[in-house]
C-alpha cells in the first residue's frame, strides 16, 4: 500500500512543480515586425514536436504584476467559500468571465474605468486558452495552438501569431504604461511578495520530495521495516502542513492568489515534504545505524523477476524477517537470486536501525538449509 501512495504522490508533486514553474519562466522567442512594430513571437512546442500554442510578448517597463484568465470553476468555487476575494471591476460580462490575479489597488481601479482596456482584453480572452500575464517589465500573451497545423515552420506561426495579436496587445500596453511605475518590486500588492515565497518554498519542497521519493522508490532496496520511518515523516509533514497553513491564513486569505497559493500548499509543499521526509529517514536509518550486523537464515518463500523496458526486475518473498513488522517482499540483485531457491533459505546481514526499523545491509548464501531466524524485540 505504502508503495501505491509514494508513487501517487510522486505523480502529484511533479504535476504541481510543473504549474509553478510554469508560471514563472518564459521565452521570449523571435521578434516579429508587424506594421513597423515589434512583438516578440515563442512557438511552444511538444513532444514529437506538437504544437502546443504561442507566447507573444511586448515590453511594458514597470512594476505591475497580474494574470488575467478565464474565470473557472475552481476560481468560482474559492470566492464562493470566501478562500479567495476577487476585484469586480461592474462591467457584468467582464467580472464573470475573466478572472484577475492582482490585489494592485490602482491597476484595479483602473480596469474599473478604462472602457478601452476592456475591450481589449475580453476580445484576447475571447479565445478558449488564452490568458495574460505581466511581471518584471514585461507583457506576455499565452495562446493554445488555435487550429494551426503544427507542419507550418515557426517562422510562419510567428508571423500569424503576431499579426493575429499585435493590434490588442499594443492597446492593452499603452494603456498600462502609465500605471507601471518604476521599480519592479512593487509594494502596491500587497501579496506579492508572499506570493513569490510561497512559490519558492513550495518548488523546493517539491524538488526535495522528489529526490527523496525518487530515493525510496528507486535506489533503496534495503529497509524492510518502515513503521517508526512512516509515523516520524508523518509528524514532520503534519507539523510543516500546519505551520504553512497558518502562514496561508495570514497572508493570503482574502486575496486574488489566495486558493493558488492553497493548491501549491497542499499538492507541493506538503507531498513534497512527506516524500523527503521518508527519504531522508530512510537514509538515516540506514547510514547512520551504529547496531552490530547480525546473520540470520530465513525461509524463501518465493522467487520470480519481471522485465522492464531495458532490464529485469527481481524479487524475493520471504516467509518472515528478524523484525515480523518488515514486508515479506523485497528487491534483491541477480546475483542474490540466481544463488537462492524457492523453499531453500538465505541468510541475511541483519540491521536494526538507528530509528528502530530494521534493515538488510547484504545477503549471503545458507549452506546448511537450515532456517532459524530470530525474531527482533
Amino acid at each position: 500500500m505504502l508503495i501505491f501512495v509514494r508513487i501517487a504522490l510522486l505523480g502529484l508533486t511533479s504535476f504541481r512543480l510543473l504549474a509553478i514553474v510554469g508560471r514563472r519562466f518564459w521565452r521570449r522567442g523571435a521578434q516579429v515586425t508587424v506594421h513597423a512594430n515589434a512583438v516578440d513571437v515563442h512557438i511552444r512546442r511538444g513532444k514529437h514536436d506538437s504544437l502546443e500554442g504561442a507566447h507573444v510578448s511586448v515590453d511594458l517597463p514597470g512594476a505591475l504584476h497580474f494574470s488575467l484568465e478565464r474565470e473557472g470553476a475552481i476560481d468560482r468555487l474559492a470566492k464562493t467559500v470566501a478562500i479567495a476575494r476577487e476585484w469586480q471591476t461592474g462591467d457584468t460580462v467582464f467580472d464573470g468571465r475573466i478572472y484577475i490575479t492582482c490585489d494592485d489597488t490602482i491597476l484595479l481601479e483602473s480596469l474599473s474605468s478604462d472602457t478601452q482596456l476592456r475591450a481589449a482584453l475580453m476580445r484576447v480572452l475571447s479565445i478558449d486558452g488564452r490568458a495574460v500575464y505581466c511581471a518584471s517589465g514585461r507583457i506576455w500573451i499565452k495562446c493554445d495552438p488555435e487550429g494551426e497545423s503544427r507542419d507550418l515552420s515557426d517562422e510562419l506561426l510567428q508571423r500569424r501569431f503576431a499579426e493575429r495579436l499585435d493590434g490588442d496587445l499594443r492597446v492593452i500596453r499603452d494603456r498600462l504604461a502609465p500605471l507601471a511605475g518604476s521599480a519592479f518590486d512593487s509594494p502596491r500588492d500587497a501579496a506579492l511578495a508572499p506570493r513569490k515565497w510561497i512559490a519558492a518554498v513550495s518548488a523546493v519542497c517539491a524538488v526535495l520530495g522528489l529526490v527523496g521519493g525518487a530515493y525510496d522508490f528507486l535506489m533503496d532496496d534495503q529497509q524492510v521495516v518502515r513503521e517508526n520511518i512512516v509515523r516520524f515523516g508523518e509528524w514532520i509533514t503534519g507539523g510543516a502542513a500546519l505551520a504553512m497553513l497558518t502562514w496561508f491564513a495570514v497572508k493570503w486569505r482574502g486575496t486574488s492568489v489566495a486558493h493558488r497559493a492553497l493548491f501549491d500548499i497542499l499538492f507541493a509543499a506538503v507531498p513534497g515534504v512527506w516524500l523527503a521526509a521518508g527519504g531522508a529517514l530512510t537514509a538515516g536509518n540506514e547510514y547512520l545505524d551504529a547496531s552490530p550486523p547480525a546473520r540470520y537464515s530465513v525461509r524463501v518463500d518465493n522467487l520470480y523477476k519481471k522485465k522492464t523496458k531495458s532490464s529485469w526486475n527481481y524479487h524475493l518473498v520471504v516467509a518472515s524477517w528478524p523484525d515480523a513488522r518488515g514486508e515479506r517482499e523485497v528487491k534483491i540483485d541477480k546475483i542474490v537470486f540466481d544463488t537462492v531457491q524457492a523453499g531453500g533459505c538465505v541468510d541475511v546481514i541483519w540491521r536494526r536501525g538507528n530509528f528502530g526499523d530494521g534493515w538488510v545491509s547484504g545477503y549471503q548464501q545458507n549452506t546448511t538449509n537450515i532456517c532459524e531466524g530470530t525474531f527482533v524485540e
